[in-house]
């Protein structure tokens, strides 16, 4: 069976076609801003079945919710892009794809309980308890828009002092000045990666007060920076966190990197019960 799995997000689209179990095909290409644009960019992508991991809420096929991408809320991308390719296709939110990628075939293998946040132009997270996502009621998980702070900055959900006003890249870049996260860490600003460790912990320490997962993987482009924000991270988790010394969890960098959310778009296309 042909698969083609789509992760598009804020920015970025990155496609990748599977076959007999493996990635034999892959690229990318600016998110339009128009869906009627991204179906020219999957026209003549032949497969047999389509995932679409996409940056917001997803609901039966519809995109409910979009920070990021408002152009395409209200939008019912599945059908959209089934009529154009002739192809079945699910829509899932892109950081449920990476977490069920890496908790079945990257740094969550093995763990019972997996946690993965997204680090990005939003911050997103998924969680996979015994190989399935955790989906709650329908929109579980959505770390970035968690309040760490009631009198910070707006953010573009319509609440304030939200995980992503504060360290999403767009708002983390102009609070210090840099146009992008790439080139914050070129700079090794301490003061700026400082920073977002320190509210990531505190929101890391948040979430495994709560959940005490087996694993939290951290993935995304801003992910790569990980070494600049690990130490300030890691204060925050430790002190926000509950008996931390008595707990499992393990925080691991993602292993499948930016293929995590293709692969796990692949896994819900291959196996819909995940």
């Amino acid at each position: 069976m042909r698969v083609l799995a789509l992760d598009i997000g804020g920015s970025r689209t990155k496609w990748a076609v599977f076959q007999g179990g493996e990635m034999v095909e892959s690229g990318a290409f600016p998110t339009p801003r128009d869906p009627d644009a991204l179906l020219r960019s999957v026209r003549g992508k032949e497969a047999h079945r389509i995932a679409v991991a996409f940056a917001g809420f997803a609901h039966e096929g519809t995109v409910a919710f979009s920070p990021n991408l408002p152009e395409y809320q209200g939008v019912r991308l599945a059908d959209l892009i089934s009529r154009e390719t002739g192809a079945r296709v699910i829509l899932e939110n892109d950081a449920n794809c990476f977490v069920l990628g890496e908790a079945l075939r990257g740094a969550g293998r093995g763990a019972i309980c997996v946690l993965g946040l997204t680090l990005g132009t939003g911050i997103g997270g998924g969680l996979v308890i015994d190989g399935r996502l955790y989906r709650g009621a329908g929109f579980a998980l959505e770390p970035g828009h968690t309040i760490v702070d009631p009198d910070g900055p707006p953010c573009a959900c319509g609440s304030r002092g939200c995980l992503e006003s504060l360290i999403g890249e767009r708002a983390f870049c102009a609070r210090f000045g840099y146009p992008s996260a790439r080139k914050a860490a070129e700079a090794k600003d301490e003061k700026a990666w400082d920073f977002y460790g320190h509210w990531l912990g505190i929101a890391l320490a948040n979430f495994i007060n709560i959940l005490d997962p087996d694993a939290v993987v951290l993935g995304g482009g801003v992910a790569g920076a990980i070494g600049l924000f690990w130490s300030s991270m890691m204060a925050a988790v430790e002190s926000g966190t509950v008996k931390w010394k008595m707990r499992k969890t393990r925080l691991v960098r993602s292993e499948l990197g930016e293929h995590a959310a293709l692969w796990g778009g692949y896994i819900l296309a291959a196996n819909p019960g995940h």
